[in-house]
């Protein structure tokens, strides 16, 4: 009996779909969308490992490079158009984690690993004598952009996270001084220093 798909997903607003050739194989990505007639392929099933469109029975194999194997209504010794083949995107699985790169170019830098730049941290337990390590998942109805400037800004948390476990105290909200060191900037992000006003008053180093 064929198998559906993984349901659609989305990055940015554009609709994906994900499947596996076999259990527990690659996970493949590619634009949601037949080549055909522009059908959603995440509607469609896995037919002996292929992606089978479920509107004329197009198969597409994701182990290459999302091309078009078989068209059940072609003549037998009909040669299968190239331009029949699926938009791929490049698609990693880091950690049980499905990373996918919308980008036309190759990705610079690979997925994040648990750890990367801290080699010292225990795999097991996450923790690292310098550091503290706080993983968690959230879903929110906003881009990642939206999600990268909150965990950078300090000014937010005596008034967001005021009486919070953790959080701050809405009277301690005041100017932040905040420096960015522009020789660190690069695909891996950046570093940067900040210390409040009454910090600054008080001749206390910057926080990094």
């Amino acid at each position: 009996r064929p198998k559906v798909p993984k349901s659609p997903v989305s990055v940015f607003g554009e609709p994906m779909v994900l499947w596996r050739s076999e259990d527990n194989g690659i996970v493949h990505c590619a634009n949601d969308v037949c080549p055909h007639r522009a059908a959603a392929l995440s509607e469609g099933r896995l037919r002996d490992g292929k992606l089978e469109c479920y509107y004329h029975g197009w198969q597409f194999d994701g182990e290459k490079d999302g091309e078009c194997n078989f068209i059940p209504q072609l003549e037998k010794d009909a040669q299968i158009p190239k331009a029949a083949c699926l938009k791929m995107r490049e698609c990693r699985t880091v950690e049980g984690i499905v990373w996918v790169w919308m980008g036309d170019e190759a990705p610079a830098v690979g997925p994040p690993e648990q750890g990367d730049g801290i080699g010292t941290m225990d795999p097991m337990t996450g923790k690292h004598e310098d550091y503290i390590i706080n993983d968690f998942q959230i879903d929110l109805p906003y881009d990642h952009s939206y999600l990268v400037e909150n965990l950078i800004d300090p000014a937010h948390i005596p008034i967001s996270h005021d009486a919070t476990p953790g959080g701050g105290k809405r009277e301690n909200a005041q100017a932040y001084e905040m420096i960015v060191d522009r020789n660190s900037i690069g695909p891996d992000g950046f570093t940067g220093r900040y210390r409040t006003a009454s910090q600054r008053e008080k001749g206390d180093d910057f926080i990094e």
